[in-house]
Parts: C-alpha cells; sequence; structure tokens
C-alpha cells in the first residue's frame, strides 16, 4: 500500500477500523512494529525493496530516477523469473513506470497502463483496477509457481473519501481532499479521507486473498503486506511526505504471513525495507548474494518457535 501510515492500521492500535483484511494477515502471521523505509518516496523505496540495496547504491535517489546500470542491480523478479516462476507487476502510478525505474526487468508482466490518467496531476489508477487486472492474471497462472507485485496508490494525496469506508450516510457524495487544510475541521476530514483510502484498498486485498483460497494455494502462498513510505498529514509542517525525515513518513507497515510463519507474532526489533529481498530469497532457501545490504528477518521470524 502506498502512502500508508503503520499508525493508521487497525492491527497498529489505531482507533478508526481501516484494515480489517491487514489485520487478518497479522493475526495469521508476524507483524513488525518497528518497519522502516529507506526514503519516503515511491521511485527510490520500491527500487530498495526489490534491490535490497540503499538509494544511494542503486542509484534511484529520486522519483523519476533511473535506477544505475554500473554496476547493474539485480531484482527479485529476475532471480524468480530465472528460477522458473511466473512473474507480474501491477502498478497504479507514473512513479513506478518502468521506464522511469528500471523495475520492469524480470518481470513477465508489467501492468501500467495508465494512459487515461496522464491528464490528471498524479497519474495513478485506483486500487480496485489494479485489483482486478491481477486478479484476472492469478486465475490463469494461480496453479504455477508465481511471484505478484500488486501496487495500490490511494492513499495517496488528493484524498477521495469514500463514504462505505468512512461511517457516513449512503446520500453523502465522495469528496477529493487536497493536501493543504486550513481548519482543524479541515484537518479531520482530510484524515477521514485518507483512512477512507486505505479502507477502500483493504477491500479489494480481501478479494485477491479470497481468490488465494478459491484457487486452493493460499496455504502455500507466503503474502508480504508492506508501504512504500509513510504520510505527515499536516505534522511538522509537512502536508505530504518528501521532504522530512520523522517517523510520520519513514515508520511503514509490515506484515508475513504464510507457510512456516508463527501466527500472531509482534517483532519489536528495528527492521528495514531493504531487508525483504534477502527474506523472500531465504524462504525459498536462496540467498541475495554480496551485494545485497538487507539481512533475512527469518532468524527473528523463528526465535522462540524452533
Amino acid at each position: 500500500f502506498d502512502t500508508t501510515r503503520a499508525d493508521h492500521l487497525s492491527c497498529y492500535g489505531y482507533a478508526r477500523q481501516t484494515s480489517p483484511t491487514v489485520d487478518q494477515l497479522a493475526a495469521q502471521g508476524v507483524l513488525f512494529e518497528n518497519a522502516y523505509t529507506a526514503e519516503p518516496l515511491t521511485g527510490p523505496s520500491h527500487i530498495t525493496m526489490m534491490t535490497s540495496l540503499y538509494p544511494q547504491q542503486h542509484g534511484g535517489t529520486i522519483n523519476g530516477m533511473h535506477m544505475s546500470t554500473h554496476p547493474r542491480p539485480i531484482l527479485l523478479a529476475q532471480i524468480l523469473h530465472h528460477l522458473g516462476y511466473k512473474t507480474a507487476a501491477f502498478i497504479s502510478a507514473w512513479t513506478l513506470k518502468k521506464s522511469i525505474t528500471g523495475l520492469g526487468k524480470g518481470f513477465g508482466v508489467y501492468n501500467e497502463d495508465l494512459s487515461y490518467y496522464y491528464k490528471l496531476v498524479n497519474a495513478a489508477r485506483r486500487g480496485n483496477e489494479v485489483g482486478d487486472a491481477s486478479r484476472r492474471w492469478l486465475r490463469k497462472h494461480g496453479h504455477s509457481r508465481f511471484f505478484l507485485w500488486v501496487h495500490y496508490f490511494d492513499p495517496h494525496h488528493p484524498y477521495e473519501l469514500h463514504q462505505r469506508f468512512a461511517n457516513l450516510p449512503q446520500e453523502s457524495h465522495a469528496t477529493i481532499f487536497p493536501a493543504s487544510a486550513s481548519t482543524d475541521a479541515d484537518k479531520a476530514a482530510k484524515i477521514r479521507a485518507y483512512d477512507s483510502e486505505i479502507a477502500f484498498d483493504d477491500n479489494d486485498l480481501a478479494k485477491t486473498i479470497k481468490l488465494l483460497g478459491d484457487l486452493e494455494v493460499r496455504d502455500r502462498t507466503l503474502i508480504v503486506f508492506v508501504a512504500d513510505h509513510g504520510e505527515s498529514l499536516g505534522e511538522h509542517g509537512e502536508l505530504t511526505h518528501g521532504i522530512f525525515l520523522y517517523d510520520s513518513t519513514l515508520h511503514v507497515p509490515l506484515i508475513i504471513a504464510g507457510p512456516g510463519v508463527p501466527a500472531r507474532k509482534v517483532i519489536s526489533e528495528q527492521v528495514r525495507e531493504i531487508d525483504l529481498m534477502p527474506t523472500i530469497l531465504a524462504f525459498l532457501k536462496l540467498s541475495p548474494g554480496s551485494e545485497a545490504q538487507g539481512v533475512s528477518l527469518w532468524p527473528l521470524i523463528d526465535r522462540g518457535f524452533k
């Protein structure tokens, strides 16, 4: 989930019920209380996730900057594709287009059709559209060994109020809330809209997890839920993200569930997004190679359960 603060998810203690699907994943797996992104920008953060390299090493240090080619980073998808996995990415924002980031390597499908949305300031498509496209692919390839990356962008500003997920009367109309807010009432409305965006995507995620069950592969699928960064929501004088380095934008949710993962475990040690690639590869008994700057989280996951 793009732009999603850990402290705005129910399973992280948020009072508003924003994330029933993610809460269920946390109940079935491991929740990391203190997970941090390398940089509060979408492009650099996702490249870090897929390479286990800090932005200074992979070269994509700002949105719109391609990762470096010397030395050439090796992507998680490239490794899995080489091993015969069906690989697919379904992204929902211009900041992750493969021509911009270089993240398309190793993906058999890199679904990034944003042509309709380029008339908008932030070219992005809604989570339900990305979810529907990813599930069409999953129905076809779900019985193969697969690596599927689904990117939900909705909590990014400007925030759209989804009345169904904001405890509002059905006759209320959806409203777009910009990042700025001049009064306390405006700020409260903005946060409610932001929360409803999270809940909107959580509702779509439920459909994908149900499909894994319908395909009878849920019990042998590792699910990693993570955000690329958070959102300031006006804290510290920052309206959104990408400028300051406070927990509001650096602290992200991270939940891992699936085969061999203990249920309802909470890990308080600090972990990092550069640890995701080594962790996923360790699940498959593979090494990330000597260039990876992250480490596998399995020693923390397994501790006390072996």
